[in-house]
């Protein structure tokens, strides 16, 4: 049997469409039911028609609980690749021999975090997605984008 998650969160949306899903605390964001299943449908979006992702494709997420929430099961099972979770306190080598593993075509950072892993990322022609703001010091770089700057441009259907 197949689950169209992209489906369920829609009829969720639907039924509850002004009620919360999502409260993230941290960044004193909320999310109806009905606006979450249009940013997840963003972000499946823009991992598809921007980062080129396809369902042999793998990306990692080295994040905070408050942005990972944004990138949660539901998101994944909408878009194209396999998602890859890490721990976001694990070490930047811990976390390098993760990514050598998993060889992803896309990576999803905090921003604070940009300059530790920069160059092992560049190296390897990995796509950097960077949760807030690009750093004024890594603007000018190749295939790194600003989460918020790609769900702007991606539609929600």
């Amino acid at each position: 049997m197949k689950i169209n998650f992209s489906n369920i969160t829609e009829n969720l949306a639907i039924v509850n469409a002004d009620r919360e899903a999502v409260v993230n605390v941290e960044r004193a964001a909320r999310y109806t039911f009905e606006d979450y299943h249009s940013l997840t449908n963003q972000i499946a979006n823009f991992l598809q028609y921007e980062l080129k992702l396809t369902n042999d494709d793998h990306y990692v997420c080295i994040l905070e609980n408050d942005s990972l929430s944004l990138m949660s099961p539901m998101t994944a099972f909408k878009g194209p690749g396999c998602i890859c979770y890490t721990n976001v306190r694990d070490s930047v080598a811990e976390h390098s021999w993760q990514i050598d593993t998993v060889e992803p075509k896309a990576v999803f950072i905090e921003s604070g975090m940009l300059a530790d892993y920069f160059e092992f990322l560049s190296k390897r022609k990995i796509q950097i997605v960077v949760m807030d703001e690009i750093p004024s010091a890594f603007k000018t770089h190749e295939h790194i984008y600003a989460f918020w700057d790609l769900v702007a441009q991606a539609s929600s259907d």
